[in-house]
C-alpha cells in the first residue's frame, strides 16, 4: 500500500514464522522465555485431498464431507502428541491441519533437527525419516525468522461504487452478500472504531454492532496493539476498502503477532474457520502483507514449502486466496535481487493482484507502474501458464491487476484523519471483494475455491486486457508481467470460474431408470462424466465421453444423484439432485356406511416405504338405472363424499390412487345396495 502523503514506500520490515493459531487447548500459552515448534501432520487421505483442490461445484455440506475424508487422522493426532510431550514439550495450540508445541530453546531446536529428517519437497508428502516419519510433513519454528515481510501499501481516485462498474461486480441483495465473508489476515493491530467512522462518512450502516465486522486473535495476538511501521494504515486500507466495495459482505480480520510465528498460524487458522464452521460462508481471502523471495538465507526453502502447504489449507476449504504483488515494480526485491517477485503472491495457489491506474468514470486503466510483477525463482511454471508464450520456466507474477495506482487511490480514514492511499494492498483485497459480491449476487452461499486455471482458461473477452504502461516489464496485449491477463470482468468470468454443469433431475421418478438432463455452460468443454448416486472421495469421470442423460439405480428410495464432469482446464465440476425413486404402485382402498338417507363413502390410498406418498386420487359414483356418474373428480385433498341414497339402488365406486411418482394404482371397486 502506498500513500500519497509519504511517497517513499513503507521500508519497515516485519518478522515472520511458522506456528499454528492456538486452538481450544487447556495448556498455557508459550512464555517468552520458550521456543515454539509447529508441525503440519499428515493428510489421512493425500490423493483426496489433492482431488478436492481440483473439485469445484461442492455445496458446504459436501466439501465439508469430502474434507473430512483427507484431514489428519486421530490416530496421527494422538501419536504426535505423545511424541511431543515425551521429548519435554507442551501441547500449546492446535488446528486442523496442525499441531503447536513450546519447550525451553535448546528442547525445542533439538526437536527440530531430529524431526526434520529431509529436505521439504511437497506440501502433502510425510516425512521419510526421523522422529515423526510418515505423520508429518513440515516442521517450522523461528529459524525462519529472516523472512521478513511487510505491509504493501503506497502513502495516494476511487470509490466502491466505481471499482463494482468497472470491474463487472454486481453489489446483489443484502441478504444475500450477508452469507459470504471475506477474510484478512494482519500483521498489526488498529482502532476499530475506525470503520465505524469510515461508515458514517461512506453513508453505509456500522458493521461493528451486528458483527458484520469482527477481529480474530491469532494465537493470542492483541488486535489493538499497532506496530511501528504504519501496519494500522494497512489495516484500515483492506477494512475500509472491503466495506466501501461490498458493503453487505460479513468481514474477518485474522490479527497474529509479527514476530515469526503469525503468518503461518493466521493461514491455518483461516482453513480451520473455513472447515469447522461453514455457515461464515468464507469466500475469499485478501493478503496485504508479503515478502520478497529471498532463497540465499538457511531454512528458506523450508518456510515457502510450509506456508504453501497451508495456504493449500486455505484453498482446499473452498476459499480463494488474493495476495498483493507488490509495489515495486520489476524491482519489488530491490536492486540486490533484480527481477525478483513477492511471496506469497508468487505461490502457484494464489492469485497476485498487480495494480493499475484507473479512472473509474471512463472505465479505462492502463498499468501502475510500480505494480510488482516478474518470474518467481521458487516455484516451477503451473500448469496453467505453460500456454503462455513469454521465456522462462518458472511461476510468473501477476494473475490479474485492480485499482493501485495513488493517485487513482482510495479514500480511508485512519489516526483520526481522511487521506487516500493506494497499492497492491488496495488492489487485492479490491479483487476479493467484487469475486465474492459477484458470488453473492449468483445466490452462492460458499466460495469456490482454486481458480487460478480458470483465469487462465477464460475467454480473453472475461477481462480488460491493459497495454499501457510498464513496470520494467511492459504491458501489452495478452498477458503481460505488470497487469496479468488484466482487469478481470466478473460478471463474464463468472461461467468460466463457477462452469459448474447445470443438472437437471425429476423431484420424483416411477422408474428407477432416472432421466437426466446436463447442461454445459457456453465456453465450457468437458471430456469426461460419470454418474452416481454416491458422493466419492474423488473426482470420477472415468464414465462416458458425453453428458449422461440418464442413471439406472439399484434401489427405490430419497437418493442423491451425483454427476462429476472433467472440464478442459482440468477441474471436476461437481452437481447433484436429490431424487425419490417410488417404483412400487399404492393401493386404494374404499369403506361405505348408510346413515340413514345418505351413503357416505370414504377412500384411502396407502404406498408402501419408501414411496413418494400419495399424491392424488380419482373417484367415479355410478347409481345403478343412470348412465352418466353421479359424481366424478380428481383431485389431491378427496377423501370422502356423502350422496343421497336410493333405496334398492346400487352404487358402484371405482377410485384410484396415484403416488407422487406418477405410479397409478389398480382401481378398487365396491358396489353398495341401498
Amino acid at each position: 500500500m502506498r500513500i500519497r502523503a509519504c511517497v517513499a514506500a513503507v521500508t519497515a520490515l516485519a518478522s515472520l514464522g511458522l506456528a499454528a493459531p492456538a486452538a481450544a487447548h487447556a495448556a498455557a500459552p508459550a512464555s517468552p522465555t520458550e521456543d515454539t515448534v509447529t508441525l503440519r501432520l499428515a493428510p489421512a487421505d493425500a490423493t483426496a485431498y489433492k482431488s478436492l483442490l481440483q473439485t469445484h461445484g461442492l455445496t458446504r455440506a459436501d466439501r465439508a464431507a469430502q474434507l473430512a475424508r483427507a484431514l489428519p487422522s486421530a490416530a496421527t493426532r494422538r501419536a504426535v502428541e505423545a511424541g511431543l510431550t515425551s521429548r519435554g514439550l507442551r501441547i500449546v495450540g492446535e488446528t486442523d491441519w496442525t499441531i503447536t508445541a513450546a519447550a525451553a530453546a535448546p528442547i525445542a531446536q533439538g526437536l527440530t533437527a531430529a524431526a526434520k529428517g529431509r529436505a521439504m519437497t511437497g506440501s502433502d508428502t510425510p516425512l521419510a525419516t526421523g522422529a515423526f516419519a510418515g505423520l508429518v510433513t513440515h516442521i517450522v519454528d523461528k529459524t525462519a525468522s529472516h523472512i521478513r515481510n511487510h505491509p504493501l501499501f503506497t502513502p495516494a481516485v476511487v470509490d466502491g461504487a466505481g471499482v463494482r462498474s468497472l470491474y463487472g461486480a454486481p453489489i446483489g441483495p443484502a441478504t444475500a452478500a450477508s452469507q459470504l465473508t471475506v477474510a484478512t489476515i494482519q500483521l498489526s493491530g488498529w482502532d476499530e472504531s475506525e470503520i465505524s467512522s469510515y461508515a458514517g462518512l461512506i453513508g453505509v450502516p456500522d458493521p461493528r454492532p451486528t458483527g458484520q465486522y469482527l477481529s480474530v486473535s491469532v494465537q493470542g495476538a492483541d488486535p489493538t496493539a499497532i506496530d511501528a511501521t504504519e501496519g494500522n494504515v494497512e489495516v484500515a486500507l483492506d477494512q475500509e476498502a472491503l466495506l466501501a466495495t461490498a458493503p453487505h459482505l460479513r468481514q474477518r480480520a485474522y490479527f497474529a503477532t509479527n514476530d515469526g510465528t503469525g503468518f503461518f498460524a493466521a493461514l491455518e487458522q483461516v482453513a480451520t474457520d473455513a472447515t469447522s464452521q461453514p455457515d461464515l460462508g468464507i469466500a475469499a481471502l485478501s493478503i496485504s502483507w508479503g515478502g520478497c523471495e529471498d532463497l540465499s538465507q538457511p531454512g528458506a526453502q523450508e518456510y515457502y514449502q510450509a506456508m504453501d502447504a497451508a495456504i493449500q489449507d486455505v484453498v482446499a476449504a473452498g476459499v480463494t486466496i488474493f495476495a498483493a504483488s507488490g509495489d515495486g515494480g520489476a524491482l519489488d526485491c530491490g536492486a540486490d535481487l533484480p527481477d525478483a517477485v513477492d511471496f506469497p503472491a508468487s505461490d502457484p495457489y494464489v492469485i497476485g493482484v498487480g495494480g493499475t491506474t484507473a479512472d473509474a468514470a471512463l472505465g479505462q486503466e492502463k498499468a501502475w507502474s510500480l505494480s510488482g510483477g516478474g518470474e518467481s525463482t521458487l516455484w516451477p511454471r503451473p500448469a496453467y501458464q505453460t500456454s503462455l508464450t513469454l521465456p522462462g520456466t518458472h511461476r510468473l507474477v501477476p494473475d490479474i491487476a485492480a485499482v493501485g495506482d495513488p493517485d487513482s487511490g482510495f479514500s480511508i480514514y485512519s489516526g483520526g484523519q481522511q487521506f487516500v492511499v493506494g497499492g497492491t494492498s488496495l488492489a487485492s483485497p479490491i479483487a476479493a471483494a467484487t469475486l465474492a459480491t459477484s458470488l453473492a449476487s449468483r445466490g452462492f452461499t460458499s466460495g469456490v475455491g482454486y481458480i487460478n486455471p480458470n483465469l487462465y482458461g477464460a475467454p480473453a473477452s472475461s477481462f480488460r486486457d491493459i497495454t499501457v504502461g510498464n513496470n520494467g516489464f511492459a504491458a501489452g496485449p495478452g498477458y503481460d508481467e505488470v497487469t496479468g491477463r488484466g482487469g478481470p470482468l466478473w460478471n463474464r468470468l463468472l461461467t468460466s470460474i463457477d462452469g459448474s454443469p447445470a443438472l437437471t433431475a425429476p423431484v420424483y421418478s416411477r422408474t428407477r431408470r432416472i432421466p437426466l438432463k446436463v447442461a454445459v455452460p457456453a465456453g465450457m468443454l468437458f471430456s469426461g462424466w460419470k454418474a452416481a448416486i454416491t458422493t466419492r472421495p474423488t473426482c470420477d469421470t472415468t464414465g462416458a465421453a458425453a453428458a449422461p442423460t440418464s442413471l439406472l439405480v439399484p434401489r427405490d428410495g430419497k437418493l442423491a444423484v451425483f454427476v462429476d464432469g472433467l472440464a478442459y482446464n482440468g477441474f471436476c465440476y461437481a452437481a447433484t439432485r436429490t431424487v425419490v425413486v417410488d417404483s412400487v404402485v399404492p393401493v386404494a382402498t374404499i369403506a361405505a356406511v348408510k346413515v340413514g338417507g345418505t351413503l357416505r363413502i370414504a377412500w384411502r390410498g396407502t404406498d408402501k416405504a419408501p414411496s413418494s406418498g400419495v399424491a392424488s386420487y380419482t373417484v367415479s359414483i355410478k347409481r345403478s338405472g343412470t348412465t352418466a356418474a353421479i359424481y366424478s373428480a380428481t383431485g389431491t385433498a378427496l377423501l370422502g363424499k356423502s350422496v343421497t341414497g336410493v333405496r334398492g339402488k346400487t352404487y358402484t365406486v371405482t377410485v384410484t390412487a396415484k403416488d407422487k411418482a406418477g405410479n397409478p394404482s389398480v382401481a378398487a371397486k365396491r358396489s353398495i345396495v341401498f
